[in-house]
């Protein structure tokens, strides 16, 4: 996590440098990017990839503001292939997703300067490195790239085989846009922190009374109800509060996303002050993300989820949040160093900054007084409690209220002085820069602190083994699932894959097929843990058994076998043809999977050569049997005997055989599987003794794109090098612009006027 925010004030560091900002305020204003709110809540949640996307993404920047310099377009092509494929080599496709917008607006604005300036060559030198440098960063990636796209169509951001789903590719909107802030939640927590109450991962609700009052009591619960130990439990009271304190869009908040008071006052500053294309990138990044994080409550969101390309493949559209901010940032520390320009007219400065502290104040102060401290939903059942509520919500919004102001107070009052000559400039961009960090430190450590942090023990404690493990775990048998329910819900907890493979998990790309049988059949976990221990009712034991649930676990002391497993693999006598999708997945409410198969009648001229097949009654061969002797995720090998043809079924997840599947009959190429009970593989197999049966995953887009990753590395990293040797040797180090001190008039020089007395006394002296 610290190499992570350090990569990001490096590479902020160097953006700023690019925007010509002295190189002591860059510095500050790195920091104030690395150290923002958003980030600290992504690293202690564990979203590594999203905050190393974030982290390279100042670095892309810079990179294309110097392709379209004319003394550095080569060096700027290096830095853009450089940081894109560093970038997507971190893997969060919706953070390059939205960077690649960023990039196409600043595209559009150089030719929209181009037009006015009738510059037409560099406009089109510009965009052809661009293309090239783009390219480059993808084929660096392209193993990745291109299987990833190939899996997209078979998660639930592609095509649904359900009629209900059918015309749609992509996310359902109500799902895509499930995390959206509201308009008065992105923006007024940006300027104070704690106006909606913060969030469930702040720890600022220690001040409250409901905390005083309740603290002990959730604590205790926790504790008895659910055994949790003591730390968790207290950790879990504290959240739990944090959740009732807060009042905004979320039901379920994370943290109040704050950009800082002073960088909004710069922001403001840099945005009528500064000039060029650079300006309007920085603002159009902060303005144009911060919209973006509105989701399903800015009307524009939906246009663009319907209408540009895959925009609906994405959710959680409030981590645009993490480039607005550094949008702010960009043109904030654009504005601090135009503040202190002495090449604009001081009168002018001066009027900018005054309208601008003004205009916020009075804008902080219409915030304060419009707040109802209101939140229907969770208030209804708050009883007697819902004024202590209320007021504990009302005391942290006045408190972070007061911060705000006093940050602003003081860093207007720096500005004034120099602006007035009473303090040198070059001092009072620094402590100004130094307020930003102050600022930013103080507002982040109630997310990320020294309680934040715990011991290897403690964690690997969290996640030891417990006897049911030890109990599992002397199975010998070589592939075999766990279905945990003692997680609540087991498709959103993967501590049970700790130690053993598991049914259950959770993965942002889920699996088409696989999602829409768990909705449908383990959708609510509280009727799926009745329906398991309801042996009247063998369906949801069915369902498991048929994805190859050995155990199941109820408590942490004893396994539950599962007689229903069915194992890796099986052999069924008959098939149940279906017409469609649909009828597919509801025939698994009946479905016995021992003894029958539910297949789409699509796939019944597969096997024009077994006639048995086709009928659907293919009789039973008490001899055959087929077994699992290897198992990899990408090569499984089985092992089957039969005195005639059988169909198998293989606990294995439908994937489409044209994306990689092979399937091999005694090391020679055989038919392909097809798709079976709605999320499984079958294979129809001829007769034949001690047969060897292998699937492989061989991509096509990874082994060719392996080679592209070669190439596109390699000329990455070789041009980076030349096109720096190549740049510093014509250009040498280039200064960046300096704060520089006023002008100003010499004073008159005083006429000293020495008095009558004192000349007599000197001459006394001399005698």
């Amino acid at each position: 996590p610290h190499s992570t925010a350090f990569v990001a004030m490096l590479c902020c560091y160097l953006l700023l440098l690019v925007l010509k900002i002295d190189w002591k305020l860059a510095i500050a204003g790195a920091v104030t990017y690395g150290l923002s709110t958003y980030n600290m809540d992504l690293l202690q949640a564990g979203h590594s990839t999203k905050m190393m996307a974030l982290a390279y993404l100042p670095a892309i920047l810079a990179g294309v503001i110097l392709i379209f310099r004319e003394k550095s377009w080569l060096l700027g092509g290096a830095i853009f292939a450089l940081a894109f494929a560093l970038q997507l080599y971190a893997n969060h496709l919706q953070i390059t997703y939205y960077t690649g917008i960023l990039v196409g607006i600043y595209c559009l604005i150089q030719g929209i300067y181009a037009i006015l300036d009738k510059n037409y060559t560099s406009l089109l030198k510009g965009l052809g490195i661009l293309v090239i440098a783009t390219l480059l960063g993808f084929c660096s990636r392209a193993s990745v790239i291109w299987t990833t796209y190939e899996m997209t169509d078979e998660t639930q951001r592609g095509k649904s085989e359900l009629a209900e789903k059918k015309g749609k590719n992509g996310l359902d909107a109500s799902y895509g846009m499930a995390y959206s802030l509201g308009k008065m939640e992105a923006i007024i927590p940006s300027m104070i922190p704690n106006y909606y109450g913060g969030g469930n991962q702040h720890n600022t609700v220690k001040n409250t009374e409901l905390y005083k009052m309740a603290y002990n009591q959730y604590v205790q619960s926790f504790q008895q109800q659910y055994k949790m130990p003591l730390e968790q439990a207290q950790k879990q009271a504290e959240m739990r509060i944090a959740g009732i304190v807060y009042w905004g869009n979320n039901f379920t908040p994370g943290v109040s996303i704050y950009f800082g008071i002073i960088v909004w006052l710069l922001f403001i500053i840099g945005w009528i002050l500064a000039q060029g294309a650079e300006k309007w990138l920085m603002g159009i990044t902060g303005l144009f993300m911060l919209s973006i994080s509105f989701g399903e409550n800015f009307f524009l969101n939906e246009f663009f989820y319907n209408t540009v390309p895959m925009f609906n493949k994405f959710r959680a559209m409030s981590m645009a949040m993490g480039l607005a901010h550094l949008g702010f940032v960009g043109l904030a520390f654009m504005g601090l160093q135009k503040l202190f320009d002495k090449n604009i007219d001081i009168e002018k400065r001066k009027k900018v900054f005054y309208y601008s502290i003004g205009g916020l104040v009075v804008l902080m102060l219409l915030f304060f007084g419009m707040a109802d401290y209101s939140f229907p939903d969770k208030d209804k059942n708050m009883g007697q409690t819902l004024s202590l509520v209320q007021d504990s919500r009302a005391s942290l919004l006045k408190s972070d209220f007061i911060r705000s102001l006093l940050f602003l107070i003081v860093s207007g009052g720096v500005i004034f002085a120099a602006l007035n000559h009473k303090l040198k400039n070059l001092y009072a961009g620094i402590i100004i820069a130094l307020i930003c960090i102050g600022d930013m430190w103080t507002a982040s450590k109630r997310i990320v602190n020294s309680d934040s942090f715990q011991d290897k023990v403690e964690v690997s404690n969290e996640i030891a083994k417990k006897p049911v493990d030890d109990k599992i775990l002397t199975d010998p048998s070589p592939h075999y699932r766990v279905f945990d329910l003692t997680a609540g819900n087991a498709f959103a907890d993967a501590k049970a894959s700790k130690h053993h493979r598991s049914l259950g998990g959770y993965h942002a790309a889920k699996l088409m097929v696989f999602e829409e049988f768990k909705n449908k059949y383990f959708g609510d976990p509280s009727n799926y843990r009745n329906g398991i221990s309801n042996t009247s009712n063998p369906t949801y034991r069915n369902l498991l058994g048929m994805h190859n649930v050995k155990y199941l676990i109820n408590n942490n002391e004893t396994p539950f076998p599962l007689p229903e497993a069915c194992g890796n693999a099986w052999f069924v006598p008959r098939i149940r043809w279906v017409a469609n999708a649909n009828q597919e997945l509801d025939g698994l409410a009946s479905i016995r999977p021992k003894q029958e198969a539910i297949i789409q009648e699509k796939f019944k001229s597969n096997w024009s050569n077994f006639p048995a097949y086709q009928q659907g009654n293919i009789g039973i061969d008490s001899t055959a049997t087929i077994r699992l002797t290897a198992y990899h995720p990408n090569h499984i090998d089985y092992e089957y005997s039969s005195n005639s043809q059988q169909f198998a079924v293989f606990s294995e997840i439908y994937y489409p055989p044209s994306k990689g599947w092979n399937v091999y009959l005694n090391g020679k190429k055989y038919d392909d599987f097809i798709k079976v009970n709605y999320t499984l593989r079958g294979l129809a197999l001829p007769a034949g003794q001690n047969q060897k049966l292998e699937m492989r995953f061989e991509p096509h887009s990874f082994y060719t794109g392996e080679k592209l990753s070669l190439f596109g590395s390699v000329v990455i990293l070789l041009g980076f090098f030349a096109s720096l040797f190549f740049f510093f040797r014509k250009n040498g180090i280039e200064e960046t612009d300096l704060i520089e001190d006023e002008d100003l008039p010499s004073k008159p020089k005083v006429q000293k006027t020495v008095s009558k007395r004192s000349t007599e006394k000197k001459k006394r002296k001399k005698r």
